[in-house]
């Protein structure tokens, strides 16, 4: 009775809670991927690296939370300890078949949560204020000596909506061959226009890899067919089928400090009640990293191809995509970093365009870009504490087409308004154990040099504040809190909303982990 009182006790709890709110499943991941990063840019060794990619193949998995103790343990073996702690997590890693770590509850056993939680939603320019609440419980389990890693179920009943959820995951063939599959039944509540947004969702995924051989290149190829069909469709929530494979080759380092992926997306979707937004798209993918002692690189480009099913108006985009940033620390505690990105857009269309006296076709092209530039200085102390201020500067250009082969269109095209973006931020990060925090604010000015007459040229400013806690309190009961408030301080008059709102959201819930 005494190992189940602190669940009893939770339960109870729950049950008297007044406001409680959604938990943030994102944390587990956010913090998995700080940490990770931290580690790396401190220059793991061979066999830490060894650890670092087991653990890497967990949270590819999506065993986030599994996957940063792993990290943790790593870092919390002392010296004297620490051939032993390392012998013990490879001969782990090894059992399962390519460096994935055992960690958890072990295999066999059943294990789970239980989460209530309640959020208020206030957006000032709608003079619309939402309060909300749920319950959700999930249940998983690793099913001993199969190709199964994880069987789980999770069920949701809130003033929104309900769902269930099921997936599996797991692997073959020395883990060669990974596979993942989800059924999902949601039914929305109260909804002013009826129940048009029930819908089931189906996802089958499967990753072909030669990674488990162990050598310093390898071949991947995941590939996903997914279904999402609604009840009753509207527009934005139309039942769709999609199915895509990027196969490509990757090379890392012992020590995973160094990865490049070369890669060639491919991807399908189907609307059956709209064919015309039927789409195929692809392209390549280049992405990589390099973490030294004092120096940290990494970037991502991909180039899509876009063609659509239509006779008419847009019928194919072209985009180009990069990514990249890098970090240089000065002392080891300080580090000055910069990030940028690239996006440039072009656009076929055909559309036919009613004159006086007859209907024309004409053939144009619409064309924009836009790239951001944000310098950033980070202070860390202690392993587990950072404070950063960084300025970003974003510009997008984006021409506006009144006319084409001489014909003067009703109205203008363009594929989204020109701007100019400062946001200046300030950032506090605590990476323990028991504590993920993340607290910043901010400060935005958005500037329309030129557009349409739909548009207004002016300058819009503003401020934001955003806070996200995950505590865990004991080892079974979990507390998470989100808040987000965005103050709109000036905007020019006629200004088109949509770039900076005034709102506010606060959430706070709690989760009580199965023993």
């Amino acid at each position: 009775m005494a190992a189940e009182s602190p669940l009893l006790v939770a339960f109870l709890a729950f049950s008297c809670l007044a406001v409680t709110a959604r938990a943030d499943e994102k944390s587990d991941s956010l913090a998995y991927e700080a940490k990770r990063t931290q580690v790396l840019e401190h220059g793991p060794d061979e066999r830490q690296g060894a650890i670092l990619g087991a653990a890497q193949d967990l949270a590819r998995d999506g065993f986030y939370a599994e996957a940063l103790d792993v990290i943790f343990s790593m870092q919390d073996t002392s010296e004297a300890d620490w051939e032993s702690a390392f012998d013990e997590a490879m001969d782990s890693a090894a059992l399962s078949g390519m460096g994935r770590a055992t960690v958890g509850p072990g295999a066999g056993k059943i294990y789970g949560y239980v989460e209530t939680g309640a959020g208020i939603e206030r957006w000032e320019d709608l003079d619309t204020t939402i309060v909300g609440g749920h319950v959700r419980a999930k249940l998983e389990w690793d099913p001993p000596g199969s190709g199964f890693d994880r069987l789980s179920a999770e069920t949701q009943f809130s003033d929104r909506n309900s769902y269930f959820d099921f997936v599996t995951k797991g692997a073959v063939l020395r883990r060669m061959i990974k596979f993942e599959t989800q059924a999902l039944a949601e039914k929305k509540l109260w909804q002013s226009y009826g129940d048009s947004l029930d819908r089931l969702y189906l996802l089958g995924r499967m990753d072909l890899t030669t990674r488990p051989l162990g050598k310093p290149l390898a071949f991947e190829a995941p590939g996903y067919v997914a279904a999402e069909l609604f009840r009753h469709e509207k527009f934005g929530s139309q039942s769709y089928r999609s199915a895509g494979i990027t196969p490509g080759l990757q090379a890392m380092s012992e020590n995973t400090a160094k990865f490049i992926l070369l890669s060639w997306e491919l991807r399908g979707t189907q609307y059956p009640s709209a064919d015309a937004s039927s789409n195929f798209s692809d392209g390549p993918v280049a992405s990589g990293w390099w973490y030294g002692e004092r120096l940290s690189l990494d970037a991502e480009t991909r180039f899509t191809t876009t063609r659509y099913n239509r006779d008419s108006s847009l019928f194919r985009t072209r985009r180009l995509e990069t990514l990249a940033g890098g970090s240089l620390r000065t002392l080891r505690w300080l580090k000055l970093g910069l990030r940028t990105s690239g996006l440039s857009d072009l656009e076929d269309w055909e559309e036919s365009v009613a004159r006086s006296v007859d209907t024309v076709s004409v053939d144009f092209r619409l064309t924009g870009s836009s790239w951001m530039l944000r310098p950033e200085v980070t202070a860390e102390w202690a392993g587990a504490y950072s404070t950063s201020l960084a300025c970003a500067f974003t510009r997008g250009r984006y021409p506006v087409l009144e006319e084409s082969e001489g014909i003067a269109f009703p109205y203008p095209h363009f594929i989204t308004p020109s701007s100019d973006d400062w946001k200046y931020e300030a950032g506090f990060t605590m990476l323990t154990k028991a504590i993920f925090m993340t607290l910043s604010v901010d400060y935005e000015v958005n500037w329309v040099p030129y557009s349409p007459l739909i548009y207004s040229v002016g300058t819009s400013k503003g401020a934001g504040l955003d806070c996200n806690l995950h505590w865990n309190l004991w080892r079974w009961l979990e507390l998470d809190f989100n808040s987000t408030a965005t103050r709109r301080l000036e905007l020019a008059e006629g200004f088109t909303s949509g770039y900076i709102s005034s709102n506010t959201l606060v959430s706070l819930g709690l989760t009580a982990r199965l023993p």
